[in-house]
């Protein structure tokens, strides 16, 4: 979360799931599917 600039509350608390953001690539992300979407 330190280099983060969307780091929130939520992200101090919980490590979040593996979310697979590409072939082959994977983010612990909260939010990675909203970023991808931009």
């Amino acid at each position: 979360a330190p280099r983060c600039p969307r780091v929130t509350e939520r992200c101090r608390e919980a490590q979040p799931p593996l979310a697979v953001v590409a072939s082959e690539h994977t983010a612990a992300c909260w939010y990675a599917h909203e970023e991808m979407s931009r």
